[in-house]
């Protein structure tokens, strides 16, 4: 895939397919901004905000490496449950960030072993644990 076929992949899922899966499978996410928010912050172990220009399009400013790794983990929460997207839904937010109070982070080794997972295929709808 060229990098225009990546960038409409990762647009594609997250704003159709990802949004559509959340309302028929009941997800507490559903909006495609918090899918592209859950996929960044999971491509950088960490708030993407830290890492690009919230002022520009994210995906744009992503290197091809890392455009292929947001639509791997798009793929992958195309097949994922409601607990797993939850799980991905609590990745470190950078402080201050407004949002759910109630969100609690893990810690950063789980986020990298959700990654890991998501990435080698293992998550199939399954809860990680």
């Amino acid at each position: 895939m060229d990098r225009y076929d990546l960038q409409n992949r990762y647009l594609d899922l997250t704003r159709i397919q990802l949004p559509s899966l959340g309302r028929t499978r009941g997800w507490v996410v559903t909006e495609d901004h918090c899918f592209m928010r859950i996929v960044l912050d999971h491509v950088f172990a960490d708030c993407w905000y830290n890492h690009l220009d919230r002022r520009l399009r994210a995906y744009k400013q992503l290197n091809g490496t890392q455009l292929a790794q947001a639509v791997g983990i798009a793929e992958h929460m195309c097949q994922a449950d409601g607990q797993t997207i939850e799980q991905m839904n609590a990745v470190p937010r950078m402080a201050g960030q407004a949002g759910s109070p109630n969100r609690q982070a893990p810690p950063a080794t789980a986020v990298e072993d959700v990654i890991r997972r998501l990435l080698a295929g293992e998550c199939q709808g399954r809860l990680l644990r």
